[in-house]
């Protein structure tokens, strides 16, 4: 009984103190963007009805993007 008891707070404490370390040492890890990312590509479908080019639509995102 007193086993169980133990398991039952001590288990999620490790594995609370585990997520905690491994995201701080995670931190370092991950890559952060600088201005040396090139830049990105949007490629838009236009309607069949719809002049040649993105249209007001794609140019719209392609806007919003920037």
């Amino acid at each position: 009984m007193i086993a169980r008891h133990t398991a039952r707070f001590l288990v999620p404490a490790v594995v609370a103190a585990t997520g905690l370390s491994m995201s701080a040492l995670s931190g370092s890890i991950i890559p952060s963007a600088s201005a040396q990312c090139p830049d990105v590509q949007v490629v838009f479908a236009r309607g069949t009805g719809e002049s040649p080019g993105v249209g007001p639509t794609g140019q719209a995102f392609a806007d919003a993007l920037h």
